[in-house]
């Protein structure tokens, strides 16, 4: 068989090639393909909100081919392995795995499964796809992520572009609080606290993504400091990264208030509501701060 580079040219975000090694596969032939990628995410980034993947996150990759004539779904335990957790950097050409020399059939289709980062521990069956196992956010709060899975893609079909869609495998979570009190009443937030939380879990990709959750919580300090109120709500600490999960959702805030212009500590104010944290959700819930504090506002975005 003569086997021949396959050309990666990288024009956008990320990007993947595919191939089989030389005498994988008996129904791989010659061909010369050219990859052009485009990655559309919610990511880590400074803000959490932006679609653009960060250059200095490698990713990892398996890919897999078969013939024409056979599909992943019936036919994935015959399927060739194209990349076994192949790293993805990034360089000045682009995104370029490092296995480099492959050989297949612009008719093969070629199915995918990704995560990000690459330093992280992930595993993958082709039952469950990309797996991570017992992750513990109060020792790894990594924003980790999936990307596909991306089922008997035609090379040729597709002018060789293969789109890695990524998503955030836990939760991001905001707090924002404002007062409706007396403008003569100040309150300032020492503490924000969350009653039982699970802070560790396993995920699976397929059949759809889910967590199995641990037993074990905890009471989370989501923010501990001074942030003085008014009736404009305000960002409360930083953006945390969580395990996803459905909870009551009972918050605690201890501030100080200073009342005709006697300062009393140790005050203490106590919301209640059910809250879900999804897989690749941002929750944002807004509190205000009275004698009957209470949500206002909550809403995940996608």
């Amino acid at each position: 068989m003569n086997i021949k580079r396959i050309g990666i040219i990288i024009l956008a975000v990320a990007a993947l090639t595919t191939g089989c090694a030389e005498n994988e596969c008996d129904y791989c032939t010659d061909g010369d393909l050219v990859f052009k990628p485009v990655v559309s995410i919610m990511t880590r980034n400074t803000d959490l909100y932006s679609s653009i993947y960060p250059t200095d996150t490698p990713f990892g990759v398996w890919g897999f081919s078969l013939p024409k004539e056979k599909g992943w779904k019936d036919n994935n335990g015959t399927a060739c392995e194209i990349y076994g957790n192949e790293e993805v950097p990034y360089s000045s050409s682009g995104w370029i795995p490092d296995k480099m020399e492959t050989v297949i059939s612009g008719n093969d289709r070629l199915s995918f499964f990704a995560y990000s980062p690459y330093e992280k521990t992930a595993g993958f069956s082709k039952t469950e796809g990309i797996t991570f196992k017992d992750f513990d956010v109060n020792k790894d709060n990594t924003d980790i992520m999936f990307g596909g899975p991306l089922y008997d893609i035609s090379p040729f079909a597709s002018k060789g572009i293969v789109n890695i869609p990524f998503t955030r495998a836990l939760c991001a979570v905001d707090f924002y609080a404002y007062t409706s009190m007396p403008s003569n009443d100040t309150i300032i937030i020492n503490k924000l606290e969350i009653k039982d939380v699970v802070y560790k879990g396993s995920f699976k990709m397929l059949p759809s993504p889910a967590w199995e959750i641990s037993d074990e919580k905890e009471d989370l300090v989501f923010f501990e400091g001074n942030t003085k109120l008014s009736s404009i709500p305000i960002h409360i600490g930083n953006t945390h990264i969580l395990m996803p999960q459905d909870l009551a959702g009972e918050v605690t805030l201890t501030c100080t208030m200073e009342v005709n212009g006697i300062c009393i500590p140790g005050q203490i104010f106590t919301a209640e509501k059910s809250m879900s944290w999804g897989i690749g959700k941002h929750a944002i819930y807004y509190l205000n701060v009275t004698e009957n504090t209470k949500f206002a506002t909550d809403w995940n975005i996608l």
